[in-house]
């Protein structure tokens, strides 16, 4: 059975290469948080410090030589996946500390060459407190830090004309050869950061479906350093990119996580939804009230073929209006090969 599952597994990979050089935000990490039991409880945790530290890679190749509708040539993707972790479970109270990184390169008969497919850091730090006598119920405070680890672009197959409106309203028309790269953003650019502090609940729990949320008020800090955004107007030859500003806000959030085991250690399912409205911001635009709304919604289904690789649907879903007011959506289907260190 597990032969046949990997043979399958192999013939799906290409669809994780259908991704655009464009993606410049949107997160797409499977951690190990997303495959954890569901039905674990705290009592079941051992006390003290746990470490993790996973380690893991993806690959996709696909060639093609005469085939009708098709570039000659062969689409190649690497990737390596990081996790790592540091929890703290002391009586009543957990702090929970998880490390994600994903990095693909990417190349295609079209570019040549490789080129920056997926690239994400996230780091969340997460306190909680549980009631006694109610330990699915308490308070909450949270952190965490969301960016890109290189330099983002854009590329076009042919010539381009690009541009640049910055922020002063100004503009900067340049042109840019064919399959080079239109300069975004920098390293670590946009830096994300969210702060927040709450109610938590966890009313349900079983072997096949768990229910979380939470509830509470938050901040959040957009740094740019004078990159760009693909604002690309379709009905012009042109290539039009918008400078990002850094901003502040703060408001109200609220989260709804549901996750189920339907296998017992073969098939996990979770999908956290995500919701922060901004009461106070830096921002001098007037919006309306759905453009202040920032949404992420993830999602992963884990297959697990042996005890070291894992066959991974992961789905992320982002608006951020002040960096982008439009949905970013990331997915992709990931054979990976994950050897646990710690």
């Amino acid at each position: 059975m597990n032969r046949t599952i990997l043979r399958t597994a192999l013939l799906l990979l290409p669809v994780f290469a259908a991704r655009t050089a464009e993606a410049q935000v949107a997160p797409t990490v499977a951690t190990d948080d997303m495959k954890k039991k569901v039905d674990e409880k705290p009592t079941d945790k051992p006390q003290g410090w746990s470490l993790g530290l996973n380690i893991g890679g993806t690959v996709s190749f696909n060639h093609n030589s005469n085939v009708v509708g098709q570039d000659d040539g062969a689409t190649l993707q690497i990737g390596l996946v990081l996790g790592a972790s540091a929890n703290l479970l002391h009586g009543q109270h957990s702090w929970e500390n998880v490390l994600a990184v994903q990095h693909a390169q990417t190349r295609t008969p079209q570019l040549e060459r490789f080129v920056k497919s997926l690239d994400v850091i996230d780091l969340q730090s997460t306190y909680i407190y549980r009631f006694t006598g109610i330990d699915w119920l308490g308070p909450f405070a949270k952190a965490t830090f969301q960016s890109s680890l290189l330099p983002g672009y854009a590329i076009r197959t042919e010539p381009s004309v690009v541009i640049r409106t910055n922020l002063d309203g100004t503009t900067v028309t340049e042109n840019v050869a064919a399959r080079a790269n239109i300069d975004l953003t920098g390293a670590f650019e946009p830096l994300t950061m969210r702060q927040s502090v709450g109610l938590f609940a966890e009313p349900y729990k079983s072997d096949t479906v768990n229910i979380s949320g939470k509830l509470g008020v938050g901040a959040q800090e957009i740094i740019t350093r004078d990159g760009y955004v693909l604002g690309d107007n379709k009905d012009t030859p042109e290539v039009e990119v918008n400078q990002l500003d850094s901003t502040q806000e703060a408001g109200a959030e609220a989260e709804l996580g549901l996750a189920g085991e339907p296998v017992p250690k073969v098939l996990t399912w979770k999908v956290v939804g995500n919701v922060f409205l901004p009461v106070i911001t830096s921002n001098d635009a007037e919006v309306d009230f759905e453009d202040k709304l920032n949404i992420k919604i993830s999602g992963a289904v884990s297959v697990k073929v042996t005890d070291w690789l894992s066959l991974d649907y992961v789905l992320t879903v982002l608006r951020l209006p002040l960096v982008l007011n439009e949905f970013q959506v990331q997915n992709g289907l990931i054979l990976n090969a994950n050897f646990k260190l710690l």
